[in-house]
């Protein structure tokens, strides 16, 4: 083998060894960037705020994930010439409830037992992802109304 032949054989090794370097760095750029991708979509909260109404439905519900699911029933508009009729269409409005939120739960079975009408506060996110819950607004606040 002479020195010629030796010496390209150098170079076109050292030549792999950057491309696999390059692609190496490429993977872990495309990698970070589809974890950075599903984090947003996972723990941004779109929007957040208030619904008012009565507990129709609560349950612990889920083949694999268990989570809470319930159901909000808002009345409808009381109509102007009689302010004890409500007008019929009254909005149900499905939510969740995160785990570890026990004082949330605790809070809806007690309104939902009572039939008294309470203020969720919600926080919404951009995916619903089935671990998490079956809705994509989440429960974080219960406030009795008189």
């Amino acid at each position: 083998m002479s020195i010629q032949e030796y010496q390209e054989g150098l170079k076109s090794k050292v030549a792999s060894w950057h491309l696999g370097r390059k692609l190496i760095w490429a993977g872990v750029i495309v990698l970070l960037f589809f974890i950075a991708y599903a984090a947003f979509y996972i723990y941004y909260p779109y929007s957040e705020g208030t619904r008012t109404g009565y507990i129709r439905k609560l349950s612990h519900k889920g083949m694999v994930f268990k989570t809470w699911e319930g159901e909000l029933q808002m009345p409808g508009i009381t109509s102007a010439a009689d302010g004890n009729q409500m007008v019929t269409g009254g909005n149900i409005w499905l939510f969740s409830v995160k785990r570890g939120e026990d004082e949330v739960v605790k809070g809806l079975q007690e309104a939902e037992a009572t039939n008294q009408r309470v203020t969720l506060h919600y926080v919404q996110y951009l995916k619903q992802f089935q671990w998490r819950g079956e809705t994509v607004y989440f429960i974080d606040k219960v406030t009795k109304q008189n």
